[in-house]
């Protein structure tokens, strides 16, 4: 319901769940604010990761890169599980470093810790064909 809702994408700014929701766009920002905001609706309590996901699809220029990311986490069954909306999957090539109710002020530290990250080396682990 919420992908369907929420399909237009929108780089230009950070916006709460409402204006998303009211006007139809945003980004993986805006997909895990609505996507909180429906749990805590439904009485499910959440709270928005932000970080680094692996996308081999083209960013910004650089593809097979980790790329600024938000996604929701939900307690679930006695658990604290991790939902994308934009990826559609969670997997392991997300990498959260800040961790809050999805405030821009959380999105601004995560990316600020990006930048202070140290990449040794990176190394993709695939399936043989």
């Amino acid at each position: 319901m919420a992908r369907k809702r929420i399909s237009d994408i929108d780089y230009s700014g950070h916006f709460s769940a409402k204006s998303a929701w009211q006007q139809r766009h945003g980004d993986c920002t805006e997909d895990a604010l609505v996507l909180a905001t429906l749990g805590r609706a439904a009485g499910i309590p959440t709270l928005v990761a932000n970080g680094l996901a692996y996308s081999r699809q083209r960013y910004h220029g650089a593809d097979n890169a980790f790329i600024p990311h938000s996604w929701t986490l939900a307690y679930v069954d006695g658990q604290w599980r991790s939902y994308d909306m934009s990826l559609e999957t969670f997997d392991a090539g997300h990498i959260a470093l800040t961790i809050g109710e999805g405030e821009a002020s959380d999105v601004a530290a995560a990316q600020a810790l990006s930048h202070r990250l140290l990449w040794q080396s990176v190394a993709e682990i695939r399936a043989r064909p």
